[in-house]
């Protein structure tokens, strides 16, 4: 099974890392963050030898172009505000579903320290697509879609290079 998260940070602070950037890591009675939950869950699986997740491929989305119906580059310059810190309850609440799963206890105590940053970080180092890259957002939810199992493996530049042609190429198969 591919993962494939939304990344989203719009202008406003929203979006599904927006929120992240907003945690409070000092405060143990927080909310359990849904979308970090969903990573930490997602990477521990995939680095699991039994784990469902063979591979992860995110869709990056910037804010909404106000001159058409694309999207503005991925904003990675706000990585930066993501906390260095874990957020206790997320990753408490993480080890509890992997327990569930018969997840061997040695390998989740290793995400009781991840921090938010950690995290997203390590969703970023896989191959994935900028909604940037298309002209509009129908074309870049209709590639994504359709991208076929063997492009997830190539390196970052051919990948980039497939989806420019991918269009083409997919009218010709």
């Amino acid at each position: 099974m591919v993962f494939i998260p939304i990344l989203s940070w719009q202008e406003n602070g929203k979006g599904s890392l927006g929120g992240m950037a907003l945690l409070d890591c000092d405060d143990p009675d927080s909310r359990v963050d849904n979308v970090l939950l969903e990573f930490v869950i997602a990477l521990a699986l995939r680095d699991w030898d039994e784990g469902a997740i063979k591979a992860i491929m995110p869709l990056m989305v910037g804010p909404k172009r106000d001159d058409s119906d694309g999207f503005a580059s991925f904003p990675f310059a706000k990585l930066g505000t993501l906390p260095t810190k874990a957020h206790t309850p997320t990753n408490e609440f993480a080890a509890f579903i992997l327990r569930k799963l018969g997840m061997p206890q040695r390998l989740i105590t290793r995400i009781a320290d991840w921090s938010v940053k950690d995290v997203v970080d390590r969703i970023l180092q896989n191959q994935g697509v900028q909604f940037a890259d298309f002209p509009s957002k129908r074309e870049a939810v209709q590639t994504s879609a359709s991208l076929p199992p063997f492009m997830l493996r190539l390196p970052p530049i051919m990948l980039h290079l497939h989806l420019c042609f991918w269009p083409a190429m997919h009218e010709c198969l």
